[in-house]
């Protein structure tokens, strides 16, 4: 059971690493033209925090992982979990949701353009009826 709390409170921090990260993306990528730039400009702000959070989150679990203290045995398990789940999680976070932040901005410009595309051609459809009154 205290396994499922550690699983539960990991994927609080872990969402919450990436939602803060995909913030300053955008905010970045309202200064800046360029969706890379602004990638790497919110890595670069947001590297530290994510560490340290970390770290300190760890650090403050390793008496319970090594069962150091009274009433560690109970919480160990929730321990692990957070402490082997940030690590990874931490490593994830900097390196995957940047990709598929880059991945979600491409498909998004791509149906841009797609939708530009189609009323273009849909007003000179339009355009052409009302000269000809052809509906051909």
């Amino acid at each position: 059971a205290p396994a499922m709390i550690g699983i539960i409170m990991l994927s609080g921090i872990t969402v919450n690493n990436g939602i803060l990260l995909v913030d300053h993306i955008i905010t970045r990528r309202k200064q800046y033209l360029d969706p890379i730039t602004a990638i790497v400009k919110a890595i670069e702000t947001r590297i530290i925090p994510i560490i340290t959070t970390s770290l300190t989150t760890i650090v403050g679990l390793l008496p319970m992982v090594m069962g150091i203290g009274s009433g560690s045995e109970i919480y160990r398990g929730l321990a692990i979990v957070l402490v082997f789940g940030l690590l990874v999680s931490s490593t994830l976070c900097l390196m995957v949701v940047p990709i598929f932040y880059l991945t979600i901005e491409e498909f998004s410009e791509l149906t841009d353009r797609a939708w530009v595309r189609l009323i273009y051609y849909y007003e000179r459809s339009i355009g052409h009826i009302k000269k000809t009154g052809s509906h051909l």
